[in-house]
């Protein structure tokens, strides 16, 4: 690999885990959320139980990414043999 590559890759995964560390951030917001939405004393027919599956629908699109994120910064890892 040359010089050129490597400093090519080095750039990648390091745009690649500043995306898996917003999108963590991003899921663990959603999931507090929906914690703090899911008030175990509220009675049942209050609970805001669309914003919950809207927010749980928005967390599991951002997993999806963050696992495909994962996977191209373990590719570069690899690539740069770290």
């Amino acid at each position: 690999m040359s010089s050129t590559e490597i400093l090519r890759n080095k750039g990648r995964l390091a745009e690649a885990r500043d995306k898996a560390a917003n999108l963590k951030l991003k899921i663990e917001g959603l999931v507090k959320a929906m914690r703090e939405n899911l008030d175990e004393f509220a009675k049942l027919e209050e609970l805001p139980l669309e914003l919950v599956v809207e927010q749980a629908l928005q967390a599991a699109e951002l997993q999806i990414e963050l696992k495909e994120t994962l996977g191209t910064i373990a590719a570069l890892k690899r690539a740069l043999g770290r």
